[in-house]
């Protein structure tokens, strides 16, 4: 039996490169790419347990992917906690941003707040609101409001890789911000982790008891999506 794994994990591994090679064929032009072949590597990605790499080709497989990769988050966070099934919506979210998928991201959004069991995000949380509001800022190219969730809810995506990097290259993408950047300590300066510093008209607005600071007092917060 583990020979026959053996061999059958081998060929999942084949499988999986000639379909990257084919659709690093079909993208020639600078083109997103042929779209069944990015539903089959996101299939197979997901078949081997990695969603991470499985919902970007997702999200460049078919207008309406929202409901295939919603089913998958649903399927995948069987067993999980409430708080890692929110890690796993929000990561899902934000890479579909990563790709150019806006729609996508809020049609996932949707899905994930709505009441279900399990309930993937919790619209009234702390993941929630981040997420609903980083939406905003991406379809308004809202920098100041962008600024002020990086700052704001640091401690949400600074601790985890995935969303640290989905969030940096956010904000290179939507707004031409770059990474704040991370000096050595060899330098003398010491190591700064922290999120950059808001210019004055820019300041946060007093933070709840939670920690974390009311959005909707942001002109461009007003209105939700």
């Amino acid at each position: 039996s583990d020979a026959l794994r053996g061999a059958g994990e081998g060929m999942c591994r084949r499988h999986v490169k000639f379909l990257r090679a084919a659709v690093k064929w079909s993208q020639k032009g600078g083109v997103q790419g042929d779209e069944g072949l990015h539903l089959l590597l996101a299939m197979r990605h997901e078949a081997a347990g990695e969603l991470a790499l499985a919902l970007p080709h997702y999200a460049r497989s078919k207008a309406d992917a929202a409901r295939t990769v919603a089913t998958s988050l649903a399927s995948n966070s069987l067993g999980m906690t409430s708080d890692e099934r929110e890690l796993l919506a929000l990561r899902a979210i934000f890479l579909s941003l990563n790709v150019g998928r806006i729609d996508l991201a809020e049609a996932l959004h949707e899905h994930c707040c709505q009441t279900s069991q399990p309930n993937m995000l919790d619209p009234e949380g702390v993941r929630g609101n981040f997420s609903r509001l980083m939406l905003a800022s991406c379809r308004r190219r809202a920098t100041p409001l962008f600024l002020m969730l990086r700052s704001t809810y640091h401690a949400v995506h600074s601790s985890e890789p995935t969303l640290r990097e989905a969030v940096e290259r956010i904000g290179e993408t939507y707004f031409g911000v770059a990474a704040p950047r991370v000096r050595s300590k060899r330098a003398g300066e010491g190591l700064d982790k922290g999120p950059p510093r808001v210019p004055p008209n820019r300041q946060s607005p007093r933070a709840h008891s939670s920690g974390i600071a009311p959005m909707e007092d942001h002109p461009d917060a007003r209105g939700g999506l």
